[in-house]
């Protein structure tokens, strides 16, 4: 089996940054792509509703 892309999730931790080294050491040995993946969840204020806002999510982004 070839491994062509790993996906690795990161919360910008420690550990993260550990497993994020480990995932570009191994596709390297293996010719693949590594893709990080950091979710946000967005600020939901007084709706019961989630609420998709692409500008909080840039001045959260921004403000990191």
């Amino acid at each position: 089996m070839r491994i062509k892309t790993i996906v690795v999730p990161t919360d910008f931790s420690e550990h993260a940054v550990s497993a994020g080294a480990y995932a570009i050491w191994l596709a390297d040995n293996h010719q693949a792509t590594v893709t990080f993946l950091h979710v946000v969840q967005p600020e939901t204020g007084d709706l019961d509703v989630p609420v998709i806002s692409a500008k909080g999510t840039i001045d959260r982004i921004e403000a990191a």
